[in-house]
């Protein structure tokens, strides 16, 4: 499926490559023209313009109905809950019925306003007939619901209304219910895959990995609060999020490998990017491990965390051996070995962690450890950002370089200084280092416009 992000991609390299001789001259033009008669979708500034008058149409729905709940009779309310929500899916049909691809984008925008009626519905008609239960159950249903119109009816913005719903259920679950692992999101989270994929939707994508990463969180930071006297496990669960990140970033660079997902491979690895170097900052933060002289093991941990920690590991050593061997030229080999380096020491030092008990190991060298890897991954992703071309790469390197710094500093000085000097130093750092990594991070990213972008995966 040819993309407007795909032709303007294809526009900027048709130049080099008729420099190199691998296209000539006179097929440029054609070239473009020919992909610009099979681009799809539909019109952004119409689509865009549509969900706005749906969001304001659902507005002033529910604040009728608040305004005239005790006026309107039971059946009155039920003949214009259910008939506004039919009414939206049958023009939405009529529209997608038609060749006009701005009447397509309006179908969506009318696919979307018959799922958010659909959700006014299910509460409306519980508060109706006073139906009593497990209320997230209601949440999930209206996810079902955008699932189902996304299914059938190819709706990307009914797919992500379906996944910002499915999230707002699993955090009800979480934090109301206190449901500890809630592993139903992820099965949920699964069935919107497929359509995401098929159709190529990368706004849904950037959805759904944001969905995920933020499930991710709010997972953690229950966990984190949960476990806060069980260090083990809390660390456990650090290491099992930094390797579900790398399989899924490596899963993304494998997409590259498919013409039809190329398209969401950079979505896929730079979410799972930034998820790997936020569950790695959390192994440097000695306040999530106890004292100073923290656990640093994951051998006291539940039996459960162990062995997905076990098989996660495997998972990634299979996945990170397939990608290597598949992508080993497309990046200089220095910058491949460094890379796998580093992987394979975090790897190793996880496993240590499983294996041996706190106290047969040296944990004031695990946790130096730990935060040097941090830093010189956070490093090595700047570089690689730099001789690929990809501002996202140096731009998150950087950001996540200051955040470990400042985490480093607030963390594990504030207990060693005079309060005084802690404040005088923390503003001189923040303004001098500041100052000088900004300034380095422009000269990169200007930098990055005057190279030619290397292929490959990171």
């Amino acid at each position: 499926m040819r993309t407007k992000a795909y032709l303007r991609r294809l526009g900027n390299d048709l130049p080099s490559w008729v420099e190199r001789g691998w296209v000539t001259a006179a097929g440029q033009p054609a070239i473009l023209d020919h992909v610009a008669a099979n681009v799809s979708g539909v019109r952004r500034a119409p689509l865009a313009f549509a969900i706005l008058g749906v969001l304001l149409l659902g507005t002033g729905v529910i604040l009728f109905f608040a305004a005239n709940w005790e006026a309107l009779s039971k059946l009155a309310k039920l003949v214009i809950l259910f008939g506004g929500m039919w009414a939206a899916y049958l023009a939405a049909g009529y529209a997608m019925a038609r060749t006009d691809r701005t009447a397509n984008a309006f179908a969506h925008a009318l696919l979307l306003l018959g799922t958010v009626l659909f959700g006014a519905n299910i509460n409306l008609i519980a508060q109706i007939y006073h139906i009593s239960g497990h209320y997230p159950n209601a949440i999930l249903l209206w996810s079902m619901g955008g699932l189902a119109v996304a299914w059938l009816a190819r709706s990307q913005p009914a797919a992500v209304l379906g996944l910002i719903i499915l999230t707002l259920w699993s955090g009800m679950e979480i934090f109301d219910f206190e449901w500890r692992f809630h592993w139903p999101f992820a099965v949920a989270w699964a069935l919107f895959l497929p359509p995401i994929l098929l159709n190529t939707w990368r706004f849904a994508a950037g959805t759904a990995m944001l969905a995920l990463l933020v499930w991710g969180v709010m997972t953690y930071l229950d966990w984190d609060h949960f476990l806060a006297h069980r260090a083990s496990d809390r660390f456990a669960v650090a290491e099992a999020f930094f390797l579900v990140a790398v399989a899924l970033m490596l899963a993304g660079v494998m997409m590259e490998w498919r013409e039809r997902l190329r398209p969401l491979t950079s979505i896929v690895q730079r979410f799972s990017i930034v998820a790997a170097l936020l569950s790695l900052l959390a192994l440097t933060l000695g306040r999530a491990h106890g004292d100073f002289l923290w656990s640093g093991s994951a051998f006291a941990a539940s039996a459960g965390l162990k062995a997905f920690l076990l098989a996660a590991l495997f998972v990634v050593v299979g996945l990170g051996v397939l990608v290597q061997r598949r992508t080993r030229d497309a990046l200089a080999p220095a910058v491949v070995r460094s890379g796998l380096a580093l992987l394979a020491a975090i790897l190793i030092l996880i496993l240590v962690s499983l294996v041996l008990p706190p106290n047969g190991m040296p944990q004031l060298a695990v946790y130096i450890s730990f935060t040097l890897l941090y830093y010189a991954v956070v490093i090595w992703l700047i570089y690689v950002g730099y001789q690929r071309g990809d501002p996202f790469r140096v731009n998150a390197g950087f950001v996540f370089f200051v955040l470990g710094v400042l985490l480093l500093y607030f963390d594990r000085l504030w207990s060693l200084m005079d309060r005084s000097l802690f404040f005088i130093g923390g503003g001189l750092l923040l303004c001098a280092g500041g100052y000088a990594l900004e300034a380095q991070r422009r000269r990169l990213v200007r930098g990055l416009g005057q190279r030619e972008p290397e292929g490959g995966a990171a």
